[in-house]
């Protein structure tokens, strides 16, 4: 059965919301009162892309060699989840270098 285009759509949006309360419960360990730093921005874009590549590595014995995690809760899935918010991450960065450029008259 061929989905239609508002049932992809509600299918994307939930995988977003997942993905967000995914990326909420991560700061928790990277981020504190004591440490308020932005742990994903901390490395700048160059650090975002070392992040995607080793998970592209992870995916890639997951997927293309069908390897088993030896880590049960890290799945394909997960692993996609953990992609999809490093990108925006960069995504986000990216704005932010641009809108400081902008401010500076760059």
């Amino acid at each position: 059965m061929k989905e239609t285009i508002e049932q992809h759509m509600a299918a994307f949006d939930r995988i977003v919301a997942e993905a967000r309360a995914l990326k909420e419960r991560k700061q928790k360990d990277y981020n504190s009162a004591e440490a308020p730093v932005e742990a994903w921005s901390f490395l700048g874009l160059k650090g975002i892309f070392v992040d995607l590549s080793r998970k592209y590595f992870r995916l890639l014995n997951l997927v293309w060699y069908s390897k088993q995690p030896e880590i049960k809760s890290e799945t394909v899935r997960d692993t996609l989840l953990d992609m999809a918010n490093y990108s925006i991450n960069a995504i986000i960065l990216l704005e932010r270098e641009e809108k400081e450029k902008a401010n500076n008259g760059v």
